[in-house]
């Protein structure tokens, strides 16, 4: 956070220094279009556009030595603006790929010019340093940033792939003298054999393509990509997709994108794809981009899937400014597949271009996607002069510092780090590698964010933050950003507590002056409650607190969705997809390969525990019997022991809530299915398990009893065949809002006795007046949550109910209905799957403490997509009876074993998140000898008996595994397979704890 140095540099006035982040431009704080009076438009000079440099052979030259090219597509932005407001002054200016003349030619233009119009597109290295400036000097421009300007085509294929998003196979080619026609033939067969499709790794605007691109023979395809290499340096070799071809425009970033509504291109005769020559030569305005219409619902669903994989696409990016993707639909199996994206793809053409077309068809003048792009400009440069509210100086009595570059009120924000690159390393690492005066430098400037890991200075200098200390700051640290502590007058130095984040650095003398200096500064001042006192929560995170102390609560739904969501892919799929598919050493001290000895000798000695625990458990014997029951338990997950007592104790509980569970339920509702129960149960004892972590009372409370039996009438209601979509939409609907909202005449006071209410008093759609009966059950279930849990005060309860209910209803989305063409991705469901799983252990825990903390979620995210994945290898067989697609069974369509997925899953299970330690651990009971505790054994203990399910669950299913891998994996089972498949283990723990047999 601290550097000693600033980089300087020279401003329109060469006698004085513009100092780094000196706000000499004031700007205005919102997004007023009609505040915009000059306007420049940033164009590519005549001489180098793409159709001068790359278009001899259409002959478009010069007339006259050192004369301009004449432009065949002229742009009409200026027009636009005109149209925009006739009171802005424009000024268009031609920049060339001189990349110093040309930020020279903007930064003289900075102060007097609102917003750039940048349709500077050319792919010459000159864009990206242009933007690169604009950027790091808060000015307003239109386009993209310098992350998305233009990446690669191998770069978009790599974030297909992570990101399981369909693109055609592929292979990069740079030497092709390399290929003999062997390894040609053995390259084509990889790929999917011919037709092949070639085009330059890194192009745009169909650059490098033409009609032999399209390639036939082994001949053609050294041809071509010799051609390619040698004008462009790699040929990217791809499957060519027969079928129809779209394109769809994106604009807009993060909080605001806007996604067009897909066009398709309708090509000349005998065409099926676009060359160089078609874009930029003379039939360029015989080309058709036509609207898809909602004709019938394969059209309506192609547009819905086209728009959501170029959304998918574009936040992959993390896009900004505007691109337009490609993506092509086989004929065949009328998969979607990316094909490019173009950022910054041309656009104000006065014949219409591609993106230009899409915009009008959408309905949309030019005028108006002027004003969104202006919108999308002026935000970021809002947000830049928010976060650099400081300029640096060098003065020679006091060195380099910070000031105020303008008047900032207690709580502003002066700079951030949050959302940016920064440079880690790790103390070993710096020790190690660094010089003796770096290794100075790291001790005192280096930021510690947890114990071994710290935050250096940047790279670019530009990035450098001087500040300096002050035993009385007027700044402090709120998480990773700067505020102002209180009021701070423009021009005044900006200080912070050194001591309140940098945790590490010798003691220094302090020479602030202030009232309240402490003199010698020590880094461990942290830990003194007057220190704690006056700087509260405004302290680093390795002396203050970490995730496990942050409460995860927001004022709207809305926000809760947001950040939940991202803590599940966070906590899920990006783990997930990290995981090779097969079952490599499992670095896990818990994780055990069993021989078929070891295994005989736990059946052996499972069979003595019954006998004796049949003649002794009613004994004076009794305790040496639970001693061994729970030292089996142990033995068998391989998990530390903990006082026994303590187990018994949990273990009699367990017996006790699993019975009143099924007396309640049969009470409530004498029909309900003797299964049902039994599968709601099981959540109920993954509940009491978290009580126990939490050190709570175990108890059957009414918000455990409605939820566990929630979803046995939800999921009869919302997974059934027979229900009509008319009614599902209507019970999605009134569900949502009786969860969120609560029913009109919700009265906080009042308790619901159990009773089953009448049904003939709800007010439901026709739809689901047949069904009535099940959502007057559902919301009775409803009731009994609200006895325990008050609207006003357990907002997150209500929040994390609604996450599950949804995610619920969205799995509707992996129902397969292959004659109405429709087969969900495993894309789709892999996120569907992970939002589920982590919503049911989200809502089931908010019931159980009312409130969580950001780590906690994280946790019940990883946790729940693992037991969602348990829950579908165990249905594999009933999923692909009712089409219904799940991780598991789409591999099985795909005609693939189910070794892949199982193996992700064993490791996914024995991550480090599944045996997480929380700071509240310490309030459950301690082993003496082991010095675990209750919380973490508990959570072992669910993970080890969900491990040992997914191997009961392969050993019914040996027909879906290769030999190898179901040999491989039976080594993981504490019993044997041919035991296992036969045990039903959850039905048999189930008697054990109901019954109480020890």
């Amino acid at each position: 956070m601290n550097q000693c140095a600033a980089s300087v540099k020279g401003n329109d006035n060469e006698s004085e220094v513009e100092v780094i982040g000196d706000e000499i431009k004031k700007i205005s704080f919102d997004n007023d279009h009609k505040k915009i009076k000059h306007v420049c438009i940033l164009n590519v000079h005549p001489n180098y556009t793409i159709e001068a440099v790359h278009g001899n052979h259409l002959k478009i030259s010069p007339t006259k030595e050192n004369e301009q090219v004449a432009l065949f597509y002229p742009h009409d932005a200026e027009q636009v603006l005109k149209e925009l407001d006739q009171n802005i002054i424009v000024q268009t200016v031609n920049l060339t790929p001189n990349v110093r003349q040309s930020i020279a030619t903007i930064r003289r233009l900075k102060h007097q010019i609102d917003i750039f119009i940048n349709l500077y597109d050319n792919a010459d290295g000159a864009g990206i340093k242009i933007v690169d400036y604009m950027q790091n000097q808060g000015i307003a421009f239109t386009g993209a940033g310098t992350h998305f300007y233009d990446p690669t085509r191998i770069e978009l294929k790599q974030l297909c792939r992570y990101c399981r998003l369909s693109t055609p196979k592929f292979a990069l080619m740079t030497d092709p003298k390399s290929y003999d026609d062997d390894s040609l033939a053995n390259l084509s067969k990889t790929l999917g054999d011919f037709p092949l499709f070639i085009k330059p790794e890194h192009g745009y605007d169909s650059v490098g393509i033409n009609e032999k691109s399209l390639i036939f023979n082994l001949t053609d395809l050294k041809e071509c990509c010799t051609r390619i290499v040698d004008e462009f340096g790699g040929a990217l070799i791809e499957k060519y997709i027969e079928g129809r071809e779209f394109t769809v425009l994106v604009a807009g970033s993060k909080d605001n994108i806007h996604v067009f509504p897909p066009v398709e291109y309708r090509f000349l005769a005998n065409k099926t794809f676009i060359t160089f020559d078609d874009k930029w030569g003379q039939n360029y305005t015989d080309l058709h981009w036509c609207l898809l219409n909602k004709t019938n619902e394969q059209e309506e669903q192609l547009i819905d899937d086209l728009i959501l994989l170029a959304r998918q696409l574009y936040e992959s990016f993390d896009g900004d400014g505007y691109a337009r993707i490609d993506i092509r639909q086989d004929n065949k199996t009328k998969e979607l597949f990316i094909l490019d994206c173009n950022p910054n793809c041309s656009l104000f053409y006065k014949d219409l271009c591609s993106a230009d077309a899409i915009i009008e068809l959408s309905g949309w003048p030019k005028v108006k996607f002027m004003k969104f792009l202006f919108e999308q400009a002026l935000e970021p440069q809002r947000r830049y002069y928010l976060t650099h509210s400081y300029t640096i100086k060098y003065l020679p009595q006091s060195g380099v510092a910070m000031y105020a570059s303008r008047n900032l009120f207690q709580d502003d924000l002066v700079y951030s780090q949050e959302n940016t690159s920064l440079k880690l390393v790790t103390k070993q690492f710096a020790e190690q590698t660094f010089s003796k005066t770096e290794l100075m430098w790291f001790n005192h400037y280096a930021w510690p964010i947890c114990d071994n890991v710290f935050i250096l200075w940047h790279e670019d200098s530009r990035k450098w933050t001087p500040i300096n200390h002050s035993c009385d700051p007027n700044v402090w640290i709120n998480g990773l950003d700067c505020i102002a502590r209180r009021y701070i007058p423009l021009g005044e130095e900006l200080t912070i507590d050194y001591a309140t984040y940098l945790t590490t650095i010798p003691s220094f003398q302090c020479w602030c002056g202030t009232s309240i200096c402490r003199g010698q500064i020590k880094s461990d001042a942290y830990k003194e409650k007057w220190f704690q006192d006056r700087y509260g929560s405004h302290m680093s995170a390795t002396n203050y607190s970490n995730d496990s102390d942050i409460p995860f609560e927001f004022e709207t739904y809305e926000e809760f969705k947001s950040a939940r969501l991202k803590l599940n892919y966070e906590n899920t799929l990006k783990l997930w997809y990290s995981l090779p598919p097969g079952l490599p050493t499992i670095n896990n001290p818990l994780a055990k390969r069993y021989t078929p000895h070891e295994q005989q000798t736990r059946i052996k000695n499972i069979k003595s525990f019954v006998s004796y625990a049949n003649l002794f458990r009613r004994t004076f014997r009794k305790k040496k019997v639970r001693a061994k029951g729970f030292g089996l338990w142990n033995d068998m997950f391989n998990v530390p022991p903990v006082n026994t007592a303590v187990l018994y104790g949990i273990y009699q509980s367990l017996g006790r809530i699993t019975n009143e569970f099924l007396e309640k339920g049969k009470r409530y509702d004498p029909t309900i299915d003797d299964d049902e129960l039994f599968k709601a149960g099981r959540t109920v004892w993954f509940m009491i398990a978290f009580q126990t972590q939490m050190n709570l009372s175990l108890s059957l409370t009414d918000s455990i009893f409605g939820y566990n039996m929630l979803y046995p009438y939800t999921d009869d209601l919302v997974d059934c065949n027979d229900v009509s979509r008319e009614a599902k939409k209507d019970f999605a609907r009134i569900f949502h809002e009786r969860l969120l909202i609560g029913a009109s005449n919700y009265d906080p006071k009042s308790h619901f006795n159990g009773q089953q209410s009448n049904v003939t008093l709800l007010k439901l759609p026709p739809s689901l007046q047949p069904y009535a009966d099940r959502v007057g059950k559902i919301f009775d279930m409803v009731k009994f949550i609200e006895n325990d849990w008050t609207r006003n005060e357990h907002q997150g309860v209500y929040m994390g109910l609604v996450t599950i209910h949804e995610s619920q209803m969205k799995s509707t989305l992996q129902h397969a209905q292959p004659d109405n063409g429709y087969i969900p991705t495993m894309a789709q469901i892999e996120q569907i799957s992970a939002e589920k799983g982590g919503a049911s252990l989200i809502a089931a825990v908010f019931l159980i403490e009312g409130r969580l903390t950001r780590a906690k979620m994280a946790y019940l995210e990883y946790l729940g997509f693992g037991l969602q994945m348990l829950d579908d290898l165990q249905d594999v067989e009933e999923d692909m009876k009712n089409n219904h697609r799940t991780i598991f069974t789409q591999s099985l369509a795909d005609g693939q074993t189910l070794d892949a997925p199982t193996a992700r899953l064993i490791q996914y299970c024995y991550y480090a998140p599944a045996f997480e330690k929380f700071s509240d651990d310490h309030r459950t009971v301690s082993d003496a000898q082991s010095g675990e505790t209750l919380a973490h054994y508990v959570r072992a203990s669910m993970m080890m008996f969900s491990v040992l399910l997914i191997l009961e669950a392969v050993s019914r299913l040996q027909q879906y595994y290769s030999e190898e891998f179901y040999r491989e994996i039976s080594t993981f089972s504490p019993l044997p397979f041919d035991v296992l498949k036969m045990a039903r283990v959850e039905k048999i723990f189930w008697t054990v704890v109901r019954d109480q047999s020890f």
